[in-house]
């Protein structure tokens, strides 16, 4: 042991010796984990305010202008909604966002989007094989080959990536938003797939939705959100369709 070994060689050897082995760690608290939120921090991108400050002040900041990244209808640094009933074409919907900004191209031959800009689809719900069909026929649709968008979108499928999960957003994190700090757009398909919490409870959500909200603002992201709408026949709003707690579609900035 560390006493014996002391006695052998003297105090300070014997300390140097068991550094050098990683011993003394062993006798440790082990760290603690990182939470979600903790992992979302990104202090080279997110615009840092005051905790109090005079409304002078405020107006007096020279904040960017607010953008259009898909004109009339994606706003940049803005979380959105997109829900609707299962087999409505939502991924499309989505994905035809994606292939506009990074193509430059205007979206549904229509909206436009100026220069081609970085995106990143999350995919969990389809297999990899149909997403890839999917894309290979929206891009043949279009006139495109794949050089078209290469290097501008990014894509997640197969993996599982749980917002409210430390280790899961770390990755997120890492191998993608620090990684391509060009990044403006990201949409996770399908929304309830991006997190583990009640989908019905109040509480449980808000949380899983501040920590979408810190996403949108620590790395100036436009988000969107793609998520399925209830079975009720007689919902005649978008509020009163929406699956899940009403904060979901309270936080969002927008949504369709």
């Amino acid at each position: 042991g560390i006493p014996t070994l002391a006695r052998m060689v003297g105090d300070d050897v014997a300390t140097d010796v068991v550094d050098w082995l990683g011993l003394s760690s062993r006798t440790e608290e082990p760290a603690a984990s990182a939470t979600s939120e903790e992992t979302l921090v990104n202090p080279n991108r997110k615009i840092i305010l005051p905790f109090v400050q005079d409304i002078s002040d405020f107006l007096a900041l020279d904040l960017p202008e607010p953008e259009w990244l898909i004109e009339d209808l994606l706003a940049a640094q803005t979380l959105n909604l997109y829900g609707a009933a299962p087999k409505s074409l939502k991924t499309m919907f989505a994905t035809e966002q994606h292939i506009a900004l990074a193509s430059g191209t205007p979206a549904f031959g229509r909206y436009s989007t100026g220069t081609p800009k970085m995106t990143a689809y999350v995919q969990r719900e389809l297999t990899a094989t149909k997403w890839q069909s999917n894309l290979q026929r929206m891009l043949v649709g279009r006139g495109m080959s794949p050089a078209a968008v290469a290097g501008q979108i990014k894509l997640i499928t197969g993996h599982r990536v749980r917002i409210d999960n430390p280790d899961e957003t770390r990755r997120l994190v890492d191998e993608l938003l620090i990684a391509y700090p060009d990044l403006t757009y990201i949409t996770f398909d399908t929304f309830k797939k991006a997190f583990s919490a009640n989908e019905n409870d109040n509480t449980e959500m808000d949380s899983v939705m501040d920590l979408l909200l810190q996403l949108r603002d620590e790395f100036g992201l436009a988000i969107s959100l793609v998520h399925h709408t209830t079975k009720n026949p007689n919902a005649r709003t978008f509020e009163e369709a929406m699956r899940g707690a009403v904060v979901i579609w309270g936080s969002a900035d927008d949504g369709a």
